[in-house]
């Protein structure tokens, strides 16, 4: 699996796996210095939010997600990673301050504990 599908558990609000239809976030462990992520999806659950919301093609094995995904890391924030994640691989773009810039890999494998 490249992308899990999490719920808020009901009665702890623990995120825990299920079904993609059912999913209000995902969770991606993204190759290169971002690692692991969770972002929130649309779903009528988070309509509310004041939070960004990603559109996920519901897929676990080949996941396509927009808008792209930036991050930026470090003490001054200085690092950045930005990419699109389509058909299960990540495309980063020339903005990213590392050595995948520019380059396309595929989402590692990952699971859920």
């Amino acid at each position: 699996m490249r992308a899990v599908p999490l719920c808020s558990e009901p009665s702890t609000g623990r995120l825990i796996v299920c079904q993609p239809e059912e999913a209000t976030r995902i969770y991606l462990e993204m190759p290169g210095e971002t690692g692991s992520l969770v972002l929130p999806v649309e779903h009528k659950d988070n309509a509310k939010l004041k939070e960004p919301c990603w559109r996920w093609n519901k897929d676990t094995e080949r996941p396509t997600i927009r808008p792209s995904i930036r991050t930026r890391m470090g003490r001054k924030m200085e690092r950045v990673c930005h990419s699109f994640v389509t058909d299960g691989e990540v495309n980063f773009l020339t903005d990213c301050t590392h050595d995948l810039a520019g380059k396309t890999v595929p989402l590692p494998d990952v699971e859920w504990d």
